[in-house]
C-alpha cells in the first residue's frame, strides 16, 4: 500500500498456480516514466509492501513488512525477499503496453539454494547481468523454459516442475451470504428497507452479486436458529 494515487495493489497467488488482484484505483492514468516506460513507482508512492505467506507446515502465516523502496514491483519485492527473509535473489518482472493495450508481460525468480557455491551464484548472476529485459524475453516468443536456459547456462538445469498460471477468483454466492450473516441485523434491514436488496462486488473479477430480499431473510433466519439452538450433549 502506496501514498500515490493508485493506493495500493493486491495480489493472491496460490500453489496451484492460481492468480487474482486488483488495485485501489484502476482508472489511473499518468504519463510516462522519463525513460518512456509505464511510471509505476510514481503511481505507487512511499508506502509498505506486505507479503503473507501460508504453508501447510505451519500453523499461523507468515507476514512480512518492508518498506518500499521505489513503487516499482520488481525492485521492491527483491528487496523483501533479501531483507525480510535474507533469502539472495534476482527478479525481473515487466508489462509492455502499446497503443493503451497489454501486449507481453513476463518475468522471473531465481534464488540460491542453501549449499550453492560461490562459482555458481557467479555464473547466475553473470547470466542474468546479460539477459534483456523480461517484456523483452516475453515479445522474442520465448517460452519459459527457454528463459530458464539462459538464466541457468552452463549449469546443467533440470526441469522439475511445470505449472501454468491462470486467474481465478473464489468470489461466489454463499461468500456473500456469509458475509451478510455476520453484519449486525439492523443494518441489513436498512439495507433492505432502502434497496429491496443486497448488492456485493467482488473486487478481483469485477461480478456484482445480488441476494433478493426473500434470500436475505433467509440468511438472518438460518443465522437466528442457529444462534438459538442448544448445545448438543
Amino acid at each position: 500500500r502506496g501514498d500515490g494515487p493508485i493506493r495500493g495493489i493486491t495480489a493472491i497467488a496460490t500453489g496451484d498456480g492460481e492468480v487474482r488482484g486488483y488495485m485501489g484505483n484502476p482508472s489511473i492514468e499518468l504519463p510516462p516514466s522519463p525513460l518512456g516506460k509505464l511510471d509505476v513507482g510514481r503511481a505507487v508512492g512511499e508506502g509498505i509492501l506486505a507479503v503473507v505467506r501460508n504453508s501447510p507446515f505451519q500453523r499461523q502465516p507468515y507476514t512480512g513488512l518492508v518498506k518500499l523502496v521505489s513503487g516499482e514491483i520488481a525492485e521492491d519485492v527483491a528487496t523483501y525477499l533479501a531483507d525480510s527473509e535474507q533469502t539472495p535473489s534476482a527478479l525481473g518482472a515487466g508489462v509492455y503496453v502499446s497503443k493503451g493495450q497489454v501486449t507481453a508481460a513476463g518475468g522471473y525468480l531465481v534464488q540460491l539454494l542453501p549449499g550453492a557455491s560461490e562459482s555458481t551464484a557467479a555464473r547466475v548472476e553473470q547470466n542474468v547481468q546479460a539477459l534483456p529485459p523480461p517484456t523483452d524475453l516475453a515479445r522474442q516468443g520465448l517460452s519459459p523454459d527457454e528463459i530458464c536456459d539462459r538464466i541457468m547456462d552452463g549449469l546443467s538445469p533440470l526441469n522439475v516442475a511445470w505449472e501454468a498460471p491462470r486467474y481465478a477468483c473464489s468470489c461466489s454466492e454463499d461468500r456473500v451470504k456469509r458475509t451478510v450473516a455476520l453484519l449486525p441485523e439492523n443494518e441489513v434491514r436498512d439495507l433492505l428497507e432502502t434497496h429491496g436488496r443486497i448488492q456485493a462486488k467482488c473486487e478481483f473479477c469485477g461480478v456484482m452479486w445480488e441476494l433478493s430480499q426473500s434470500t436475505v431473510e433467509q440468511v438472518l433466519e438460518e443465522r437466528s436458529s442457529t444462534v438459538d439452538s442448544p448445545p448438543s450433549d
